[in-house]
């Protein structure tokens, strides 16, 4: 997939969908919000709640996780150095 510079895929479906692009207005219409908060979920100022992100997922026809992948992959990465920072892999287990 191409590089952007958005915490999620809503804007790159948004304007891949078939049969021409959708506007914000027009996605919003869709889910049931304003222009301004595709906006804001676009740029990742607000994060949509569960049911948005379903009712985003079903405008847009692709599964709710294809479109934050972006931002889990990079929450993942993140997590995953400050356990090594604090050292919670060098721990010993603690279940059996």
């Amino acid at each position: 997939m191409e590089s952007q510079n958005y915490p999620n895929n809503i804007k790159l479906y948004r304007l891949k969908f078939y049969p021409r692009p959708l506007t914000q207005n027009e996605l919003g219409q869709l889910v049931g919000v304003h222009r301004s908060r595709i906006s804001l979920y676009e740029s990742g100022v607000v994060f949509p709640s569960g049911q948005m992100l379903f009712r985003l997922s079903s405008a847009l026809n692709v599964p709710a996780e294809i479109l934050y992948k972006p931002f889990c992959d990079q929450e993942r990465h993140r997590l995953l150095e400050l356990k090594k920072q604090l050292g919670i892999f060098k721990t010993k287990k603690f279940w059996r």
